[in-house]
């Protein structure tokens, strides 16, 4: 039998009610406990989330990480197939899944004009130009932008170094032939003609509310923590100090690096908590609204292979905690 969640909240419920077992017990305890078999069948979701996360002043978690909030998720639709029952009452209003939807450009307010992309999604139209000396020009590097959500290329020029140093006297030194290519490349430098190189926006304003979003991307976006997160190798009190224990999960060019200098450069890893300011009442209304995307219930769990979204609906948002 299912509860509401007044009734959980007062404790109208039977203490041995399996929601109540073991309490006082780790969330992880708690969430190996609703994963046995098949305690979640005929419970409400917003109940099986809301007993397994961790609760703040104005924000709760799960100690899951995306990955393992998505398989209880997936193991709770699996047990009640055929009769979801999501929460004790129907959405409200306000639940929208986290689409973005800026009223201005979000990497600059003063940018104007906008553009539709072949997904419908609006774009900022406006350019900005990189003045670089020509013939002084670097290869440009590709780097991911978070705002347009594509990869941009990065473009500067390079100025001739000075080849002077400080000697142990504190006295400048520079050897002679050094000195006189340094000043021939600089005076090059400044005469060399002006290149202007185009740097579009493209960051992303808003996208179709007909857009059909995985609930990874659900999740994702309503998701107060980074997704990954670098840890290091050693005692963690000198993080990137200690050697590289996992050498072998590095690329050629890192792993030279952490073997040249016998520190950790550190390993992306998920991070094992999901933090939103809501409790697992409201996360199940959202991944009801995620299912009803689709009428025949065939909507997306996870995000095409190799698509990467970065978007956060509360991304300055602080979490308040008794200690703060």
């Amino acid at each position: 039998m299912a509860y509401t969640s007044s009734e959980i909240g007062e404790r109208w419920m039977d203490p041995y009610f399996k929601f109540y077992v073991n309490r006082k017990g780790s969330i992880k305890e708690r969430i190996n406990f609703l994963m046995k078999k098949g305690e979640m069948r005929d419970e409400y979701l917003g109940a099986c989330l809301d007993y397994v996360r961790w609760g703040a002043m104005n924000a709760c978690g799960w100690e899951t990480g995306v990955s393992g909030l998505i398989k209880f998720i997936e193991h709770w639709m699996k047990l009640n197939q055929g009769r979801l029952i999501w929460s004790d009452e129907p959405v409200p209003e306000k639940i929208v899944l986290p689409y973005i939807d800026y009223q201005k450009c979000p990497r600059s307010e003063t940018h104007k004009g906008t553009l539709v992309d072949c997904a419908g999604r609006a774009r900022c139209s406006h350019i900005d130009k990189d003045k670089l000396k020509k013939g002084f020009i670097c290869e440009p590097f590709s780097s991911f932008d978070e705002y347009s959500q594509t990869a941009r290329l990065e473009f500067w020029d390079e100025q001739p170094h000075d080849p002077s140093w400080i000697d142990e006297e504190g006295d400048e030194k520079c050897d002679p032939t050094e000195w006189q290519e340094y000043l021939a490349e600089s005076e090059e430098y400044e005469q060399a003609e002006i290149e202007e190189i185009s740097k579009p926006c493209y960051a992303i304003i808003s996208e179709p509310k007909k857009r059909v979003l995985a609930l990874e991307t659900v999740l994702d976006r309503l998701n107060i923590e980074p997704r990954m997160k670098a840890v290091y190798c050693g005692n963690g009190n000198l993080p990137g100090l200690d050697p590289c224990r996992r050498l072998n999960e590095l690329e050629d060019e890192e792993r030279r690096m952490a073997e040249t200098l016998d520190h950790c450069p550190g390993h992306q890893q998920e991070n094992p908590w999901v933090v939103m300011p809501f409790c697992g009442w409201t996360l199940a209304w959202y991944v009801q609204k995620w299912h009803e995307q689709v009428k025949n219930g065939k909507v997306p769990i996870y995000r095409k292979p190799g698509e990467i979204d970065t978007f956060r609906k509360y991304k300055n948002f602080q979490v308040i905690t008794s200690e703060d």
